[in-house]
């Protein structure tokens, strides 16, 4: 064991990374399953029918059912922890595989072998928030101030890393005769399903949620007011009249109070809404005995109240909207991104090329923006940097999608990895700082809610400006995609430079 001070860090924190990484990279690689072959994936369920609305809807079933299966993640880990969360994710995601595997095997290609691949696809979606929304939530539960950030790092690259094989995976196994015939489908489900029975397994017999003792003194901080919280929403209501939930008198009494409102607010519309939930329990006391009035207000009325005091605070707003369009760009970006370039005569496999090189730079480049935040803790240079580069590297991509250009594309897709990939842990750790004590888990996935809900009539946008613009697209700067994408991605930059969110937990820690 290692000690920080008057706190311990367990050796078991890496076991409890490693699983969580190798989980969500299992649940990731399932969702881009069939986009980088879309063709090849069409002709095998549709036969001779080009269906690629059909291949993507595969896809977008990962943002259509992001926003229930956050608020199911949240209630998770509010009423039984992060191991509940985690576990109820890698069952999901071996069921869903299971039944993928098993539809392509025992139908072959067929529409209704399509049919069932969709349903094993939702479960697999319902589970993605469970992996994506907490890496900040599980480093803040096992790691120590100065491992925080590159945990949270290393824990939200794996996403991304699960999207790399999802990309690179199908080009290699799948692929199709002059007579139209598709072969290694059912072999690619069934090492997605493999993977995910195994990751199933080292989460249920090895996964726990948290330490003996807290590994920092802000985790500690967070855990006396969220249970201060929770003791005063299950104390059912005195003499007619709702209980006042309990603020931890060190949450008043630290410096943060004197730097910003915003966690007087959170305590105040926390107290408001329990308030209204209890006097709403109370009024239905002739149907509802206390330990259930307790049991529904502890479910949902912390999550909500939680949720509530996230929305009214301007900086987070200004993460939600930024963030909310740019990963629905980056969701749509990779799902339609062979659709973009076929029409300059581009395959699958050059567009699987090109996914990889954008993925492997931003793993590198994610890797130093970890290294960054723990050493420096520049959560918001980070930020703004790499949205307006970010942006400015989608003109560049505008002008070099054309043909017989794959090598300017490679470094350009390299640059945008290099720029937008490392945005997801460092806006984990901004919504984190800035919402500080809500938790870690519930700031981030309103963040990715938004984002895949956002990203659903974005790739249909993105899919509609390719189909406008034809085969004569190719090598036009300003065809409608490119300046759908270069638009939204100079949005996201604008919006983000007005955020000016405080750094709350550091605060805490150094007080």
């Amino acid at each position: 064991m290692k000690m920080t001070g008057e706190y311990t860090l367990y050796p078991a924190r890496w076991l409890m990374l490693a699983l969580f990484s190798l989980s969500t990279c299992s649940n990731a690689a399932l969702w881009t399953t069939f986009a980088p072959i879309s063709t090849d994936a069409s002709t095998f369920f549709f036969a001779d029918t080009t269906s690629y609305v059909a291949i993507n809807m595969i896809a977008l079933l990962y943002q259509i059912f992001y926003l229930p299966g956050t608020i199911m993640a949240s209630v998770l880990v509010e009423r039984a922890g992060l191991r509940s969360a985690v576990v109820a994710g890698t069952a999901l995601t071996a069921a869903g595989a299971a039944v993928r595997y098993t539809a392509a095997h025992a139908l072959g290609g067929s529409a209704t072998s399509y049919a069932f691949v969709l349903c094993g696809q939702a479960l697999c979606a319902v589970a993605q928030p469970c992996f994506v929304n907490a890496p900040g939530l599980l480093a803040a539960n096992w790691f120590g101030a100065n491992e925080r950030d590159a945990a949270t790092t290393v824990a939200t690259l794996f996403a991304v890393i699960g999207n790399a094989v999802g990309q690179i995976m199908p080009p290699a196994m799948v692929s199709s005769d002059s007579e139209g015939n598709v072969t290694g489908v059912v072999s690619l489900l069934l090492s997605q399903a493999i993977l995910s029975v195994v990751c199933l397994l080292g989460v249920y017999f090895g996964f726990v949620s948290h330490p003996p003792t807290s590994p920092s003194s802000s985790t500690e901080e967070r855990d006396k007011i969220h249970s201060a919280g929770k003791l005063a929403a299950s104390s059912p209501p005195v003499g007619g009249e709702p209980t006042q939930p309990l603020i931890a008198p060190s949450a008043s009494s630290s410096g943060l109070m004197s730097d910003d409102s915003s966690l007087v607010t959170i305590d105040v519309t926390v107290a408001s809404s329990q308030n209204n939930n209890s006097r709403a329990l109370h009024s239905q006391a002739s149907v509802l005995t206390d330990s259930q009035r307790a049991d529904l207000h502890s479910k949902y009325g912390h999550v909500m109240s939680a949720a509530a005091s996230l929305l009214a605070d301007r900086n987070y707003r200004l993460l939600l909207l930024s963030f909310g369009l740019g990963l629905a760009l980056f969701n749509a970006l990779l799902t339609v991104l062979n659709n973009i370039l076929s029409p300059c005569g581009y395959t699958e496999d050059d567009a699987g090329g090109f996914a990889a090189a954008l993925i492997g730079a931003g793993l590198l480049g994610a890797a130093v923006a970890g290294w960054s935040m723990d050493t420096y803790h520049n959560y918001r240079p980070l930020l703004k940097g790499g949205f307006t580069m970010a942006a400015a590297t989608t003109f560049a991509l505008a002008a070099c999608v054309r043909a017989d250009n794959a090598a300017a594309l490679y470094s350009v897709f390299a640059l945008l990895g290099l720029f937008m990939i490392p945005m997801l842990p460092v806006m984990i750790e901004n919504s984190i700082e800035c919402t500080y004590p809500v938790s870690e888990e519930l700031s981030a996935g309103i963040l990715f809610a938004a984002g895949n809900v956002v990203g659903i009539p974005v790739t249909f946008l993105m899919q509609y400006t390719i189909d406008e613009g034809g085969d004569g697209a190719c090598g036009s700067f300003a065809s409608p995609v490119n300046l759908l994408i270069m638009a939204v991605a100079c949005m996201c930059s604008l919006v983000v430079m007005q955020y000016q969110g405080p750094y709350k937990r550091r605060m805490l820690e150094k007080a």
